[in-house]
């Protein structure tokens, strides 16, 4: 056998641990990597399948991969037409996910070289969108905007302005002030950045918006909730490498608080920043402020059926209120929300007058699976 193929053979002995097998629940999971071959391309393909003792969950792996690959089975005596060519592939594991990266060489009607990744929870066996932890879960709800006034939309906001000079007045870019990557610099930074992928148009990919911030970290961990507090300063988020912090992040964002950040109009003329959370028992808390003159209202709540009812006050005397509603329906004056719409409006405490909410930006995960 020629030594760079025993080589690759090595380095995948098992499918979620190299050089190994891996015991990660009751029963041990082990892989094989299966050669395919196509008629009219007979190239060496290899793709990576799941064995073990627990039947279920193994098919339901396998599937996943199936399905990834493109193919009708994971026995290549079964699947006739293998458009594959060239195809190798590689796995790293933290805890209870998998990455399998691969690269080959696609043939349809015409040839396209692939080179991608997907995960898989191996728990369930089924696929997972890679998600890290969003800046925003980090913050408690009165405390990202004050924190990103004072070291974020400055300098973001001057960043556009330039953009706009580049491409053309009016012109926006895709990306929101609020996407945010974030990660280290060394123990005591932080470095905030914007995510211009697929921030602009092809055609005017030179004006592409790029900002970044380094700040202390000191400046930072009064603002953070409990959740911020143990994912960057407990646990160390920062320091693991990708994969580890896609384990992470798939283990712990179900503990995470349920925050939303707004930012609009009332009445298409008073602009406001809004934070509030959503509590396990569906209260809700938070503040927000008019950019006029950033004097915090407290807000206090509920949501009920989709629909978010907010009390605002100032010195503990009663100043408006909020409702705000999560529809199937789009109209002109909603927000996405996961696919989804939100709605909303202010009233004031006798309710002689009610304006509606423009919104400029939704900063939100989902709040349950309803929602």
């Amino acid at each position: 056998m020629d030594q760079a193929i025993i080589k690759h053979d090595l380095s995948l002995l098992a499918l979620f641990l190299t050089f190994g097998v891996i015991n990660l629940f009751p029963h041990t999971l082990k892989s094989q990597s299966v050669e395919f071959k196509s008629v009219e391309f007979p190239n060496d393909s290899h793709i990576p399948i799941a064995v073990g003792t627990n039947e279920k969950l193994i098919e339901t792996i396998n599937e996943t991969i199936r399905n990834e690959f493109n193919i009708s089975s994971v026995d290549p005596e079964k699947v006739e037409n293998f458009n594959w060519v060239s195809l190798f592939h590689d796995v790293v594991v933290s805890e209870d996910v998998a990455k399998i990266t691969f690269s080959g060489e696609l043939e349809t009607n015409t040839i396209y070289y692939i080179d991608r990744e997907f995960f898989i929870n191996l728990e369930t066996g089924k696929s997972i969108n890679p998600t890290i932890i969003p800046f925003h879960q980090l913050f408690k709800a009165g405390s990202y905007f004050i924190f990103l006034e004072k070291y974020w939309l400055p300098g973001i906001k001057e960043t556009i302005n330039v953009f706009q000079k580049c491409a053309g007045e009016g012109t926006l870019p895709y990306c929101s002030f609020y996407d945010i990557q974030y990660g280290p610099t060394d123990n005591i930074k932080i470095m905030l950045s914007l995510n211009d992928d697929d921030c602009v148009p092809r055609v005017i990919q030179a004006c592409t918006p790029s900002y970044s911030n380094s700040i202390l970290f000191d400046s930072l961990k009064k603002n953070l909730n409990d959740y911020g507090r143990q994912v960057l300063i407990d646990d160390q988020y920062l320091s693991m490498n990708r994969i580890e912090k896609l384990a992470y992040s798939h283990k712990t964002l179900p503990l995470a608080p349920k925050n939303i950040f707004i930012t609009g109009k009332i009445d298409n003329k008073y602009s406001f920043k809004m934070g509030f959370q959503i509590k396990k028992d569906n209260t809700i808390s938070g503040s927000y402020y008019y950019d006029s003159n950033k004097v915090a209202l407290h807000l206090n709540g509920y949501i009920n059926d989709g629909e978010i009812y907010l009390k605002e006050s100032h010195d503990g005397k009663i100043t408006g209120s909020f409702k705000f509603k999560i529809s199937n329906k789009y109209s002109l004056d909603a927000i996405n929300y996961n696919g989804k719409y939100l709605i909303g409006n202010w009233s004031s405490p006798d309710k002689s007058k009610t304006y509606s909410i423009d919104f400029e930006d939704l900063i939100a995960d989902k709040i349950s699976n309803n929602y």
